[in-house]
């Protein structure tokens, strides 16, 4: 069993909707004789003196008739773990009391997913996890009387190491895919695309780390081979995620970026009829309308409409899309127009530091000056 809490805590570092108790399997902790088995009542703080050893908790956590009563007739009440660490605030936790009978990890203890990950991959030492100095359950104000006063509480030294490495495929691969999104958020690009194939090479047919894979290419450049994780994860997705607004939307920016824009107009409009406040990809969309060589895909009055909808959207704010706007406008022949719009995109580019679009918008204002339309390839 994978025992899960999820997290709701208040404290520094805390992540809400993030697992935090984590692997109950005999390979991963060996169960020795307890150095605490004893009764405590509700709320009592828990200080531990092994602080700095691994410790394994089963704790038995009861309902009174009246939360019997409640779980049967609604939904049980809830309970919370209280957690004390050096150097950070008081943390609460819900705490799901199934959990405790099955067994989890108090010490080191997994306090967000960054903690999770290393846990998993088996590097849990004191000076790269959180090691708590005491804990205690409690519940809402006024909800005590849900819970017997006595809980049962059993800690155990645990044997090292901690994690032998999860042996399910899947899990294994799902943690890389995890890891990689973290590195990816924190702009860690080439290590974040190490993990994604590795969730792959576990799981080819994992779609979600298709998606990611093929997101953080397309994200540095590299469109072409984006475009087979991407339509991978398209063909991968169960019907009831069929049409997935997002992937729509980058399928169309691979496929744009690749030189299809038939196919890429085809995903972005997609994309617009499941999430039509998608600005990306209206504004992509409009580019394409706007701009295309080929005279068969280019609408520009459809681009005027696409172009100012993403302008209104984003209250003028965004330059890129007052640029779309000014090629959507010269489409249809009106200069004058796209000349002001092109001038007040490059005021706002400038303003928001963004030299590279201004000089490009500067080639776009000379165009239409010469009452000429702008074409993207």
């Amino acid at each position: 069993p994978l025992p899960f809490g999820r997290g709701e805590g208040r404290g520094e570092g805390s992540f809400p909707g993030e697992p935090f108790m984590v692997r109950g399997t005999s390979e991963a902790v060996t169960k020795p004789v307890p150095f605490l088995n004893s009764t405590i009542p509700f709320a009592a703080q828990v200080s531990l003196t092994q602080s700095n050893t691994p410790i394994w908790m089963e704790v038995e956590i009861r309902h009174s008739w009246l939360g019997k009563l409640l779980s049967f007739l609604y939904q049980a009440p809830d309970c919370y773990l209280s957690l004390s660490a050096p150097g950070r605030p008081v943390s609460y936790f819900k705490f799901v009391t199934t959990v405790g009978g099955t067994g989890c990890l108090l010490s080191p203890y997994i306090f967000n997913k960054y903690d999770l990950l290393q846990f998993y991959l088996g590097d849990a030492s004191p000076d790269r996890m959180t090691i708590p100095e005491s804990f205690s359950f409690l519940t809402r104000p006024g909800d005590q009387k849900f819970f017997s006063n006595d809980i049962r509480l059993r800690l155990y030294p645990a044997a090292k190491p901690i994690v032998t490495g999860p042996t399910d495929r899947s899990l294994e691969a799902a943690l890389a895919k995890m890891l990689g999104d973290t590195l990816a958020a924190n702009g860690k690009m080439d290590e974040a695309l190490v993990q994604y194939t590795n969730a792959l090479q576990l799981e080819p047919d994992f779609a979600d780390a298709c998606f990611s894979l093929g997101a953080t290419l397309l994200r540095i450049g590299r469109a072409q081979d984006a475009l087979p994780h991407l339509n991978k994860a398209f063909e991968l997705q169960p019907t009831d995620r069929f049409s997935q607004p997002m992937l729509h939307y980058l399928l169309g920016e691979a496929l744009s970026s690749a030189g299809q824009p038939r196919a890429a107009i085809d995903h972005f409009s997609r994309a617009l009829e499941v999430q039509p406040d998608l600005l990306t990809a209206c504004n992509s969309l409009a580019w394409l309308l706007a701009t295309c060589q080929d005279d068969a895909l280019r609408n520009g009055h459809r681009a005027v409409a696409l172009a100012r909808r993403a302008v209104r959207l984003s209250h003028g704010n965004n330059p890129a899309f007052m640029a779309t706007l000014a090629a959507a406008y010269a489409e249809t022949g009106r200069f004058e127009q796209a000349q002001e719009t092109a001038q007040r995109a490059i005021l706002l580019a400038l303003d928001q530091n963004n030299s590279d679009l201004a000089s490009n918008l500067q080639r776009q204002l000379d165009l239409y000056r010469m009452n000429s339309p702008c074409r993207s390839y």
